[in-house]
């Protein structure tokens, strides 16, 4: 990869229940959380199964199967440890490491369910998928990515999901569940806090507030901060679905937590109804939300969806509430809209409206959770749901797509694609004053509005962001000019003939091209 692609959604520049957590030094983290965004991607469907996301592997296993459970118990264990070896050796390989940091990513998070790292005498899971986490957190290191190791399955089912390994049935806090997790919990800290690319150690993966006793959860919580709060990884907690405010009054004197919410927009009718625009603007306020929080908040899960659609989603043979083939418990859903190219299939099989709808709902969201601490898309690649692979969505030109450590943070980028998502600006600085160039970029913002709306066909159409943020490459450019900005606007104006021109060359940019090999423009 190695270049700086132009992209229309780019991302810019350079105890509380009782008792009062005791105060603890503060530990050197391998990850600047808070200062640095995390900007990373999901390995879903690898150690922890999903149908949707690995459809073949359901397809050629028991027709009962709906979850890992039922598959691994319905398989027995010889022919399942043989099917899934198969499995993990192959859906992931360094390769993909590789790509997730020439994409500008630098996060991966790794759901694990406790099976794979405590079995428990009586399950039907097998064993083997541990020694692939080792290798795959060393691919990481690498190839200098940071890892967050999340503990994606309990004992008995923190929420009867089928990502949880067990589809039905919320049993988590009975019996010694909770005791058993936290088994699971200190031996990951003790095989791979240290590792160097493990940066957080995710205590447990969506467990389902609303269903569960929230005092065992949170002091679940405390005692899992207190067995990993010696270690150099930042300690994750979900929000139990209880909101991402819900937290701010807890966990007062601990150091170094990182708390994980998710985002979806399509489990629900209502949400499936929403408009375009409502989509943008849910998301927008849900991350004032997250910024709003007092502690370092990560949207953990999200992705380009908008529609249920994906083959499987809601449940091996359960349907999509958008096109009204849903049916679970004896719940169904009235027709929203047509799953054609979205069920299954490459992002190529997307309609151009589809397409253009994902593409600003990804740039939205990637705008709302770089207030807080920065996000993680759900997930890298899959069979066939395109609205949830981040991979095929970059290469479509649907998600920013950044040379090596090339991806920064600057607002402004946003905020004018959200008004004028075709107009074009390119723009390149040193040493950048925020406050001034957020001035300057709600002022051109203005200019823009009045060029755009005054109906003569010769507004700006297109809409690009460049960003020469690799700062120490930029310095070896420009040696000596450190203090230097230069901020140069680039118009693509349409005229008349319908033939397009660019009313101005970047010297600057262009320049610069070659040695940060850069397309020249």
């Amino acid at each position: 990869m190695g270049f700086l692609q132009l992209s229309t959604a780019v991302i810019a520049l350079l105890g509380s229940f009782g008792q009062a957590a005791p105060l603890v030094e503060k530990r050197t983290l391998k990850f600047a959380f808070g200062q640095q965004k995390v900007r990373g991607v999901n390995l879903g469907g690898w150690f922890v199964l999903e149908p949707w996301i690995t459809p073949s592997i359901f397809e050629a296993g028991p027709a009962g199967a709906v979850d890992e459970y039922t598959y691994t118990k319905l398989l027995g264990k010889t022919e399942a440890s043989k099917r899934l070896e198969q499995h993990w050796s192959s859906f992931y390989t360094e390769n993909d490491f590789a790509l997730i940091k020439q994409y500008g990513l630098n996060f991966v998070r790794i759901p694990v369910g406790y099976w794979s790292v405590t079995p428990l005498d009586g399950d039907p899971y097998v064993n083997g998928a541990y020694k692939h986490l080792a290798t795959a957190l060393d691919w990481a290191n690498k190839h200098g990515l940071k890892a967050m190791i999340d503990l994606h399955g309990a004992p008995l089912s923190q929420n009867g999901f089928d990502n949880s390994g067990k589809l039905g049935t919320i049993g988590w806090t009975q019996g010694n569940s909770v005791s058993q997790t936290k088994n699971a919990l200190n031996k990951l800290r003790d095989d791979f806090a240290n590792h160097p690319a493990v940066a957080a150690i995710e205590l447990l993966n969506e467990p389902m507030g609303p269903s569960l006793d929230m005092n065992v959860v949170r002091q679940f919580y405390y005692d899992g901060w207190g067995n990993l709060r010696n270690s150099p990884v930042a300690v994750t907690f979900h929000d139990a679905f209880m909101g991402v405010t819900s937290w701010n009054s807890w966990g007062a004197g601990m150091q170094n937590l990182l708390l994980d919410t998710h985002h979806y927009e399509v489990f629900s009718s209502g949400e499936l109804q929403m408009s375009y625009q409502d989509h943008l603007n849910t998301a927008s306020n849900f991350g004032s939300q997250m910024a709003s929080n007092n502690k370092w908040t990560i949207a953990g899960e999200w992705s380009g969806a908008m529609t249920d659609c994906a083959k499987w989603l809601n449940g091996r043979n359960v349907g999509a509430r958008y096109d009204g083939t849903f049916n679970k418990n004896g719940q169904g859903s009235s027709y929203i809209g047509d799953c054609a190219g979205k069920a299954s299939g490459s992002v190529a099989g997307l309609s151009q409206t589809d397409k253009n709808n994902i593409k600003g709902f990804i740039g939205a969201q990637i705008a709302a959770y770089e207030k807080a601490a920065g996000w993680i898309f759900w997930t890298w690649k899959n069979e066939g749901a395109p609205e949830w692979h981040f991979k095929n969505l970059t290469d479509a030109g649907l998600v920013p797509r950044c040379a090596l450590s090339c991806i920064a943070s600057w607002p402004g980028a946003a905020m004018v694609e959200a008004k004028h998502g075709q107009s074009t600006i390119a723009m390149m600085w040193m040493n950048y004053d925020y406050d001034e160039e957020m001035e300057e970029m709600i002022a051109f913002d203005d200019t823009l509005a009045e060029a755009d709306g005054n109906g003569n066909g010769n507004g700006l159409n297109e809409f690009v962001v460049v960003l020469t943020c690799v700062r120490s490459q930029v310095e070896k450019v420009f040696a000596g000019a450190r203090r230097r900005r230069n901020l140069i606007f680039a118009k693509k104006e349409t005229v008349g003939s319908g033939q397009s021109h660019h009313s101005s060359m970047i010297t600057g940019l262009g320049g610069l091209a070659p040695a940060l090999a850069l397309p020249q423009i």
